[in-house]
């Protein structure tokens, strides 16, 4: 069987470099099983690096065409952080919102929406250190309490403006459920049986340096999750982490009032969602949702 903890070696020798060095990182921890992650890695993955591949770039230019930091459910989600933070209160003036220039792993508790990047066909490097994985969408402004007559009431509502959107990498590195991860050989010589149903000798194939194929190939086994699995249990090492690449800026412009949606969705629309209540409570015990 093809021990996994040649992996790294394998997709170095192939140029996977950022696919070698998250796999070195998960080799080189404890055990730590997902949700319950060891600590995020947010300085091998950068966003100027993954929109070098197509398939990431098309995702991207698409979200920045839709303005999916203005979508009707994106604005709702404002709300709640906004909530969250105690900014939509009775106060004096306008508060910003949304220091983009913080820690992207904190930031992630604000996301207000987000695009899966996925599909990838054969191997390249960010198949190898990403496979499927999100583009999150962050967002800075201002909030100004106003007042607003309705059916002869005095209502208190909030102008919200976004100024600015931060959009950043985010995926679980971990072995968890089923996932085929190629066909990999030793970089060395490979025996191998010419026929799997005739006695008819070995033969032999020469992999100096390895490799890694989505297709099966002559001296080639298949690798799996259940393999990484197995290697923790038995060596008692493989920490599951958070991937967070760096934080692509741009400025915006987009206006609304919460008057809008508490319209639409009663006064209780900012309120958390069972959802929040699940994140909040896991995190509490040690895991990340």
């Amino acid at each position: 069987m093809f021990p996994v903890e040649l992996c790294p070696e394998v997709m170095g020798n192939f140029g996977l470099a950022k696919g070698r060095r998250l796999m070195e990182i998960w080799f080189s921890r404890p055990p730590a099983v997902a949700p319950r992650y060891s600590t995020p890695v947010t300085n091998v993955i950068t966003m100027d690096w993954v929109l070098k591949f197509p398939r990431a770039k098309n995702v991207y230019d698409k979200l920045m065409a839709d303005f999916i930091w203005a979508k009707h459910a994106a604005l709702i989600e404002v709300g709640r952080a906004l909530q969250r933070k105690g900014l939509l209160g009775d106060f004096h003036g306008s508060k910003t919102f949304g220091d983009l220039g913080g820690p992207v792993a904190e930031l992630d508790d604000d996301y207000i929406n987000q695009r899966t990047i996925a599909g990838y066909q054969g191997v390249d490097d960010l198949t190898a250190a990403l496979g499927a994985f999100e583009f999150r969408v962050v967002v800075a402004g201002s909030v100004q309490p106003v007042r607003i007559i309705s059916r002869g009431q005095t209502l208190l509502r909030h102008d919200v403006t976004i100024k600015e959107i931060g959009v950043y990498v985010r995926d679980s590195y971990d072995f968890e459920g089923d996932q085929f991860l190629g066909w990999w050989t030793y970089p060395d010589r490979y025996e191998y049986w010419r026929s799997d149903f005739v006695d008819d000798g070995r033969s032999s194939r020469h992999y100096p340096f390895g490799y890694v194929f989505g297709m099966p190939f002559e001296g080639g086994e298949l690798i799996t999750n259940e393999e990484f699995k197995k290697f923790r249990n038995k060596r008692h090492k493989g920490g599951d982490f958070l991937v967070y690449s760096d934080l692509k800026r741009n400025p915006v412009y987009m206006k609304f009032n919460t008057d809008e949606l508490i319209g639409m969705h009663g006064n209780d629309v900012f309120n958390p969602t069972s959802r929040d209540l699940i994140k909040a409570f896991a995190k509490i015990g040690g895991a990340t949702l």
